[in-house]
Formats: structure tokens, C-alpha cells, sequence
């Protein structure tokens, strides 16, 4: 009539002398409410795999709600125990949550084959750097449990929120795709009054200690090369007040952008970076991508990344061009 509890699951192997073993689980929401909500989601409280170097979480619905699509499922581990896993796969087509993740081995985890969204938070981690890998729905990835230096994210497709470790702990967000991170406005109002009120698609990102992490666009991308490079345009303050809402977020972002053009003009030169800051409790940034290098800002084309917390923002040296 709900959802499906185990409560600890583990599983070990009869001899375990192999250094290339691999094992998945498999998560199968099934749902028999028929009321027209996502439930029968499978739920581990814990799992322990130990001396397993390759750990596949595969979560999908086997059963669905007639309107309601894979995508509408969650499946959770709530915590994997895993002594010698190196990498971490997600894969299927509904959510999956990895609540905590106990390993001093692991060095990648990899859901670039997950079609649902991804929620992990590595906690106890490995004492050497890990490569998260998200997939092309909007994740969440936390990394506060690993103060290993040189972690690499890479959110890859949808609004991905992104939470890095403490101060202390380098690491860098790394950005292969011009889809990674776009700004979207739209106005949802019936009838519409050209005033957006919804901002999707861009990253989030909690806990960027400028002068240690970065942020790494790749040479993929179509950013202007050259002087466009040297330095930010800085565009000031955006919001009047805090910004309490999404809604508030997209109507300050639609004032500022305007029409964009010459948006990354500081003046002298169209720059590959615009910056403003937040005008809110905790005095955020905006950092704006100019993805096709033109000079405007053409939202649904050029990329923002929303910086929690950073009260001064980003310096051009917190961004590497790849």
C-alpha cells in the first residue's frame, strides 16, 4: 500500500581475492495504489558490499501510474558500506537517492547512464580525490564528507545543485557541454504578461571557497578567446531586498539581462564572463556564460551558474578555460 522498506541488506562474497568484482543492486518501484501519486518506491536502509570494486544501483518502476512516468519514481539507498569500491554506477530511468556512502577507496562515481536525477551525498569518502560524473537530469550532489583534494564534479545535463566541501578542500566544476548550464526564463502566467516567472535549467552551486576551486569550462564550448578571457564584466546588484523565491529570481534576472544585447560589454570588450552579486541575506552570485561568444545574452542559449553564499563572488583566476 506504500512504499518498500528493507532494512539492511549485505552481501559477501565466498572467496574475495578478486580486485575487478562487481555487483549491482537492483531497485524496482511497484506501485498498486492507483491514486494517481508515485508510490511503492524501494527503500535500503543500508547496504554493505564489502571487497567489491565496482557497485551498480539501478533504479527504475516496474509498475506505473498511468500518467506518471519512470521518471516520477525515487528509490533510495540510505547508506552503502563499502570497503574496497572504486567506482559507483547509477543507472535506470527513475530517481535515486544515495543518502551517505561510507569508502576510503572510492575514486569515481558515475551516473552519466542514470535517466532519472541523482541525489548523493558522499560522506566518510575516500582520502584521495573523487570524479562525480552527474546524468542528464538535474541532480544534487554533495560532497561535504570528502576533504580530498582535487575533486572534480561534472553535473552534466539539467539544473544541477551542487554542494562542495568546506574550505580547505580543492576542487573544481567542470563544465564539457554547452547544455550543462542554460538559462531559461518563461512566463508561466495564464494569460501571459511578459514577465517571466519561472529560471530552470542553470546549476547551483554551495560552498565555492574563491581563490581555492574553480570552475573549468572546457575548450568545447563556444566562449571567445583572447581579451575576452582576462577579465568579468561585473554588472552589480541585482534584487531589491532579499530574493526570496524562484519567481523573485526570474523577474530580477529578466531586468537585468533586458534585451542582452551587448550584455558582457564591459566597455572596451565583450568578455566571455558577466558577474552580479545577489542582493539577499547571504549575498549570492550570478555568474553569466556567454556560450556562443556574440557578446549578448540570449537566454535558452547562454549559460548561469547560481553561487550560494559567495558574498564577493567569483575572480577571473577562479575560472579555468580549458
Amino acid at each position: 500500500a506504500g512504499d518498500y522498506t528493507a532494512a539492511d541488506l549485505s552481501y559477501a562474497l565466498k572467496t574475495a581475492t578478486g580486485s575487478s568484482d562487481s555487483f549491482t543492486l537492483s531497485l524496482l518501484a511497484l506501485d498498486v495504489n492507483k491514486n494517481s501519486t508515485a508510490s511503492g518506491q524501494y527503500i535500503v536502509t543500508s547496504l554493505t558490499a564489502d571487497d567489491i570494486e565496482t557497485i551498480t544501483i539501478s533504479s527504475n518502476a516496474f509498475e506505473t501510474e498511468t500518467l506518471l512516468s519512470a521518471g516520477s519514481y525515487e528509490n533510495e539507498v540510505t547508506m552503502l558500506n563499502a570497503d574496497s569500491v572504486k567506482t559507483l554506477k547509477l543507472t535506470g530511468y527513475s530517481d535515486v537517492l544515495v543518502g551517505g556512502v561510507t569508502s576510503g577507496t572510492m575514486t569515481k562515481v558515475d551516473a552519466t547512464g542514470l535517466a532519472g536525477q541523482m541525489d548523493i551525498t558522499l560522506g566518510a569518502t575516500a582520502t584521495s580525490s573523487v570524479a562525480v560524473l552527474g546524468g542528464s537530469a538535474g541532480d544534487t550532489i554533495t560532497m561535504t564528507g570528502n576533504t580530498a583534494a582535487n575533486n572534480i564534479i561534472v553535473g552534466n545535463g539539467g539544473g544541477d545543485t551542487i554542494t562542495l566541501a568546506a574550505a580547505g578542500t580543492k576542487e573544481t566544476v567542470r563544465y564539457a557541454d554547452a547544455a550543462d548550464s542554460v538559462l531559461a526564463l518563461t512566463d508561466t502566467d495564464d494569460p501571459v504578461d511578459g514577465i517571466a516567472n519561472k529560471a530552470t535549467g542553470y546549476d547551483s552551486i554551495a560552498t565555492f571557497a574563491t581563490g581555492e576551486d574553480k570552475i573549468e569550462l572546457s575548450s568545447a564550448l563556444g566562449l571567445a578567446t583572447g581579451d575576452a578571457r582576462s577579465a568579468i564584466t561585473g554588472k552589480g546588484t541585482i534584487g531589491d531586498g532579499a530574493i526570496a523565491d524562484n519567481e523573485e529570481l526570474a523577474v530580477a534576472l529578466q531586468t537585468l539581462i533586458d534585451d542582452g544585447v551587448d550584455f558582457f560589454n564591459d566597455g572596451t570588450t565583450d568578455r566571455a564572463l558577466a558577474q552580479a552579486i545577489v542582493d539577499d541575506a547571504t549575498d549570492s552570485a550570478v555568474l553569466f556564460i556567454d556560450l556562443d561568444g556574440d557578446g549578448d545574452f540570449t537566454t535558452g542559449t547562454d549559460g548561469m551558474i547560481y553561487l550560494t553564499g559567495l558574498t564577493t563572488g567569483v575572480v577571473i583566476s577562479d575560472v579555468v578555460f580549458g
